[in-house]
């Protein structure tokens, strides 16, 4: 079974193109917090695709794979970096169009307050 487990968690880990994509959509979690809406932030955790790397990571880890460890951290590196760029440059961008503002309070998104505080609620 183990086997099987560290063939499927070794391909997920891998670095590729589409993975890089898809951790750049990062951004629809950008928009969800600038309009508001918690389904474009749940939609971003939907698409986003690092539970393959995680998941090798704990293989790696569990099993003593170094070389499956150390793939899944680049990929994970890699790719939240990628990430991260891609909302700072989509907010950088977003406020320069004016279509962000300069500062976002609290009180301009109640039901994504919870990004920043966990224990908010909007009741």
């Amino acid at each position: 079974m183990w086997e099987e487990v560290e063939d499927r968690t070794a391909a997920m880990a891998e670095l590729s193109i589409a993975f890089l994509t898809y951790m750049v959509a990062a951004v629809i979690a950008v928009v969800g917090i600038l309009s508001d809406s918690v389904v474009l932030i749940v939609g971003a955790m939907v698409v986003g695709p690092e539970f393959g790397p995680l998941a090798a990571l704990c293989v790696g880890l569990i099993q003593r794979k170094p070389a499956l460890t150390r793939q899944a951290l680049i990929s994970l590196t890699i790719g939240f970096a990628a990430a991260f760029a891609a909302g700072l440059a989509a907010t950088w961008a977003f406020r320069a169009t004016g279509v962000a503002p300069a500062d976002l309070t609290s009180s301009m998104h109640p039901a994504t307050l919870f990004i920043r505080d966990p224990t908010a609620t909007r009741w």
